[in-house]
């Protein structure tokens, strides 16, 4: 039985020799050859590219003038209270919740205190919700501890219209 060599193997013969049928020397010079060029064109390319954009947008320098003090930027607005100014905020939305008020008065929209509008719940249900059936349902209803004014908003008018 005759030993054929491997085209990727070394021969025995030649101890240190190198696979010679994957590299090609040709196509890699031509690689670099072209990276090069190919760098070399986008340099030139983008030189040309800054001096055309300085000629339409040129750089100009103010002179610096007056009292290098007066230059100082503002200092930072910083909270000096965290405590009182979280109060005051808090006293704010607490107000707000608990009071009467137009969110948009064009559109006839408005906001009432949390404590009419869980009134208004318990009376008149939620609107567009199921009624309530069987044990779940409330056997009397009651009278509205607070009632609140009649709000413009049309769908609170419909469900109420729909109510016998």
């Amino acid at each position: 039985m005759q030993e054929h060599e491997h085209p990727m193997l070394p021969s025995p013969d030649k101890a240190h020799d190198h696979e010679r049928t994957d590299v090609h020397p040709a196509a890699i010079l031509k690689f670099a050859v072209g990276l090069t060029i190919a760098v070399i064109l986008v340099d030139a390319g983008l030189r040309l590219d800054f001096v055309e954009m300085q000629k339409h947008d040129p750089v100009v320098e103010e002179p610096v003038t007056g009292d290098p003090d007066e230059r100082v930027p503002p200092a930072p607005q910083l909270q000096i209270s965290d405590a009182a100014d979280l109060k005051t905020f808090r006293r704010a939305e607490d107000d707000r919740l608990s009071s009467y008020g137009w969110i948009d008065g064009e559109r006839q929209f408005a906001r009432i205190p949390i404590a009419a509008a869980m009134n208004q719940v318990v009376d008149h249900g939620l609107p567009r919700w199921p009624a309530a059936t069987g044990a779940a349902a409330a056997p009397e209803k009651q009278e509205s501890r607070r009632p609140g004014p009649a709000l413009n908003n049309p769908s609170n008018r419909q469900e109420s219209e729909r109510k016998p």
